[in-house]
C-alpha cells in the first residue's frame, strides 16, 4: 500500500498554477496530497467546525467524505479517490446521511454543496 506521505516526497513536487482555487484543490486531492486539507480550509473557513458541530458522532473518514460531496466530487470519484469500491461509498454517505438527519428525500451531495 502506498503511503501518502511518501508518495508526495518521493516525486518532486509539481506546482499547481490555476486561476481557479477549486480546480487546483481537486487537482491535490486527485493526487492524495496531504495539503489538500489546509487548502480546502481556505476556501471553506467554517465548513469543517459547522459539520463537526451538525453532528458529534461523525468521525475523521466522514468528514473527509463531507469535504469530498461538497467539492463536488461523485460516487465513482470519491471511489477512486479514497480507493474504496462505490459500495462502500454508498453505504458510508447513506452512514453520514443518518448521522446528520438529513431527509431521505434530500440529495446528500446538494445538501453538502448548500451546506454554508
Amino acid at each position: 500500500m502506498n503511503n501518502l506521505v511518501t508518495q508526495n516526497y518521493s516525486h518532486p513536487q509539481e506546482p499547481v498554477f490555476s486561476s481557479n482555487p477549486m480546480q487546483n484543490l481537486k487537482s491535490l486531492i486527485e493526487k492524495g496530497d496531504l495539503h489538500f486539507l489546509s487548502e480546502f480550509n481556505e476556501i471553506f473557513p467554517d465548513f469543517i467546525s459547522k459539520i463537526k458541530s451538525a453532528s458529534s458522532k461523525l468521525n475523521a473518514m466522514d468528514i473527509k467524505f463531507c469535504v469530498l460531496l461538497k467539492m463536488g466530487f461523485t460516487t465513482k470519484e470519491i471511489a477512486s479517490v479514497t480507493k474504496s469500491t462505490i459500495r462502500a461509498v454508498q453505504s458510508r454517505k447513506y452512514r453520514i446521511r443518518k448521522r446528520l438527519d438529513v431527509p431521505n428525500d434530500e440529495d446528500l451531495n446538494l445538501f453538502m454543496v448548500t451546506f454554508f
